[in-house]
Order: C-alpha cells, then sequence, then structure tokens
C-alpha cells in the first residue's frame, strides 16, 4: 500500500527497484503499472512468500529478477506471463517444492535461471521445454534424485548446468549426447 503511494507519474522512467528488509509478501500489483521502463527488480527481503499468475502481466520490459532468499514455495503455471523480455531469474534459497511444467511459459529469452538450494525433488519433461534461449541453469542443492535427459531436450543453447548437492542417484544413458552444447556440468555431492 505504502508502495503504491510512494511511486508518482514523474517516476515512470525508473530502471531498477530493490526492496531489502521489509515485510512484503508479494509483489505489489501497480509495480509495472507504475513503472513500465523497469528492468531490473530485486526482492532480497524473507518475507516474499508468493508469485502469482498475473504478477508479472505488465512486465513487458523486465529483463532481470533477483528474488533470492525468500519464501516462495510454488511455481505455478504462467507464474511469469507477460514478462517475455526475462533474461535471467534468480530464485535460489527459497522454499520452492513444486515446479510446474508451464511455469516458464513464454520465456523464449530467458538466459540464465537459479533455482538452487530449494526443495525441488523433481521436473516434469516439460519444465524447461519453452526455454530455448537458456544457456545456464543451476539447480544444485535441491532433492532430485532422477535426472532424465529429455528434460533438456530443446534446450539447444544450454552449455552450464549445475546440479551438485542433489540426491541424484541414477540418470538416462543418453544424458551427454542429448546435451552437445554443454561445457559444465557440476555433478558434486550426489
Amino acid at each position: 500500500e505504502k508502495f503504491e503511494e510512494m511511486i508518482s507519474e514523474d517516476q515512470s522512467g525508473i530502471l531498477a527497484l530493490k526492496f531489502t528488509s521489509c515485510q512484503m509478501e508479494k509483489i505489489p500489483n501497480s509495480t509495472f503499472d507504475k513503472l513500465p521502463s523497469l528492468l531490473c527488480l530485486m526482492v532480497t527481503t524473507p518475507g516474499l512468500s508468493s508469485l502469482e499468475h498475473g504478477d508479472f502481466l505488465s512486465a513487458s520490459n523486465l529483463q532481470f529478477l533477483y528474488l533470492p532468499g525468500n519464501r516462495v514455495k510454488r511455481l505455478s503455471k504462467d507464474t511469469f506471463a507477460g514478462a517475455s523480455n526475462l533474461n535471467d531469474i534468480n530464485l535460489s534459497d527459497n522454499d520452492i517444492e513444486v515446479v510446474s511444467e508451464d511455469a516458464f511459459n513464454g520465456l523464449e529469452h530467458l538466459e540464465s535461471l537459479n533455482l538452487s538450494r530449494n526443495q525441488i525433488a523433481f521436473f516434469s519433461q516439460k519444465t524447461f521445454e519453452s526455454l530455448a534461449d537458456l544457456m545456464n541453469l543451476d539447480i544444485s542443492g535441491n532433492t532430485i534424485e532422477f535426472l532424465d535427459a529429455r528434460l533438456f531436450i530443446n534446450n539447444e543453447k544450454l552449455n552450464g548446468i549445475n546440479i551438485a548437492d542433489n540426491q541424484i542417484f541414477s540418470m538416462t544413458n543418453n544424458f551427454m549426447d542429448i546435451l552437445p552444447k554443454v561445457k559444465v556440468i557440476n555433478m558434486m555431492n550426489n
């Protein structure tokens, strides 16, 4: 409520916004309506507990979304709808347990995705399917036990994967065949 009162039309050219040490449970609805030029949003408070469909509908210019150290538990269908120019998402150190297979729909330009140190045990085969430009993926520090190479079949630009510190005991036989451009895979501590 206070945020909506603070931002006037004169400030619509703001390019970056950072929230720290505040009790904000969700991204204010008017954030992207009031700040249409916003390129970078950072929320590093332990208060953010949800990301909902509709939060980013007016975020067409947003390129960098950094939400580490919050309490987000779930990424639902079309969570980032409207933010079609996102290039980098950091959701590390949250409480994410569930990632919908279509949570990342519409993010064709996403190059870097950090989901490290969450509670993710499983990804659907379609989870990363729409991320054609994905180059770096960090899913380390989760509770993943099995990794199917088909998870990355449409990620032809992927060149770095961090799957360290999981509980992986099995991978599909053709895992490396599906990832021809990968230069770095960190599999430590599985």
